[in-house]
């Protein structure tokens, strides 16, 4: 069983697993879907060259006030289980935790769409990384990663959601070699084998960042520029 947008990959997960197919099983997929789990995995796994980011979940005001205070400003807030950027908050300073929590809770009594698509009652504080953001699309057989490409994405500089892709990535041969090496080594730290990603970085003096990473085909109409520069259509190879 196969799925290729982010609310089904757990449910067709849990079919896997119920009859025993050999796809992508629940706990493996929920490494994909769940940002916190994501990071606690990468965490444990303890894999060289994966950057760990520090991380918490939020439970209240005083909670992004202490995740402040320990790690510095700013951080961003975001969903565990979500997509499209959607509620991704950037917290500049400790005096506007308070307009933080608030948001969060309006974005949980919201009535847009994605709301009834996913689980959005948690929300992840994580350590701001700076730099350019990029992706890597790859496709994996049998615990083989395979990065097509590497994709550039265009930011507005005051907002840290992009607005546009650039495919291929503006990027030397060394970057494009470290984000590669480092795609395989968080795939393989959650236990990932069959089927497309997209694994987006920030790109720091030290080496890629990991932001998060999906077991989908990436959106953004990112597969038909694949397919327009390159030929290849990763859904219909998921397929």
């Amino acid at each position: 069983m196969v799925s290729l947008t982010e609310p089904g990959l757990d449910p067709a997960a849990r079919v896997n697993d119920q009859l025993g197919l050999a796809g992508t099983g629940f706990e493996v997929a929920h490494r994909f879907t769940d940002k916190y789990l994501m990071r606690r995995r990468l965490a444990e796994a303890a894999a060289p060259g994966i950057r760990l980011v520090a991380c918490a979940l939020v439970e209240d005001e005083r909670s992004l006030r202490d995740f402040g205070a320990a790690h510095g400003y700013p951080f961003i807030v975001k969903p565990t289980c979500g997509t499209a950027s959607f509620g991704v908050l950037k917290v500049d300073g400790p005096e506007l935790t308070a307009a933080a929590w608030a948001e969060i809770g309006r974005l949980r009594a919201s009535d847009h769409p994605l709301v009834h698509a996913y689980d959005l009652g948690e929300f992840i504080m994580e350590e701001y990384i700076d730099g350019p953001l990029c992706s890597a699309e790859a496709f994996s057989f049998d615990g083989h990663h395979v990065v097509a490409t590497v994709t550039e994405a265009i930011t507005e500089e005051s907002n840290h959601v992009h607005v546009g892709h650039a495919i291929p990535a503006r990027v030397s041969p060394a970057v494009e070699a470290d984000v590669v090496r480092v795609t395989g080594a968080v795939l393989d730290a959650l236990g990932y084998r069959d089927g497309a990603t997209h694994t987006e970085f920030k790109l720091t003096p030290e080496g890629p960042v990991l932001i998060e990473t999906q077991a989908r085909v990436g959106g953004a109409l990112l597969n038909q520029l694949i397919s327009t520069v390159y030929g290849l259509d990763l859904q219909e190879l998921a397929f």
